[in-house]
């Protein structure tokens, strides 16, 4: 692995060429400069959710724009899985998440489409900081997707930055401007949990998990219909 720092100059990207080649080539240490170095915790943080929200051995997980599959090989470790997979349209993390995750059970495909079958086999669909990074029509559309493929009895989790308070919602834009160089657009963890708890999901739970200045949340929710021990 490279010693080279790749956060320092994140914040000097000018163009989307740049952006793009810049964390291309950063795939291969990121978890490391982030996580270890800097303590970004989203992904231990999740998997404590998890742990909490009583989801059980097997659960077949998809994890929706997995990255290099952090969350998804620590949520192996603590509560065994079963056949898992992750999509991401970052070929370069998804390399290193099938070299990672060879013998843990869990696949990683390239794709910014998720298959209608890939919903409808996973018994946990986890949507972990990612919608904030699609335009509004686009993430309608996939939420619209999830809620009406997943199977009866399956838990959605998802992972996001609300755009309330105002004053969090700047910490986030600024942070996400100058990281990615994307302009991103927040949906309110109220109206999000509104519109799933609309499609025939119970909430079990929607909880503000503010950090410093940065306004996270967390929502898990499960579809009626279906018996919750087969997650």
């Amino acid at each position: 692995m490279s010693d080279e720092k790749f956060l320092p100059s994140s914040y000097g990207l000018e163009t989307t060429e740049a952006t793009l080649a810049h964390y291309e080539a950063w795939a291969g240490s990121y978890d490391a400069e982030i996580g270890e170095e800097n303590r970004y915790a989203q992904p231990g943080r999740c998997t404590r959710a998890l742990l909490a929200s009583g989801v059980g051995p097997d659960a077949r997980f998809l994890d929706i724009g997995c990255g290099t599959g952090a969350f998804l090989l620590l949520a192996q470790r603590v509560r065994k899985l079963g056949p898992s997979v992750g999509y991401d349209v970052n070929e370069a993390s998804i390399r290193l998440a099938r070299a990672a995750g060879k013998n843990a059970g869990a696949r990683f495909e390239v794709g910014a489409e998720i298959p209608d079958e890939a919903l409808s086999s996973a018994s946990v669909v986890t949507l972990i900081d990612g919608l904030h990074h699609l335009q509004p029509g686009s993430r309608q559309a996939l939420l619209e997707q999830i809620v009406g493929r997943i199977a009866p009895g399956a838990r959605l989790i998802v992972k996001d930055l609300d755009p309330r308070p105002h004053w969090r919602a700047t910490a986030n834009r600024v942070t996400d401007f100058l990281s990615t160089r994307s302009r991103v657009d927040y949906l309110a963890l109220e109206t999000l949990a509104d519109y799933v708890g609309s499609q025939h999901f119970e909430i079990s739970m929607r909880e503000p998990l503010p950090r410093q200045v940065w306004a996270h949340y967390l929502m898990v929710a499960d579809k009626h219909g279906g018996a919750r021990e087969e997650r």
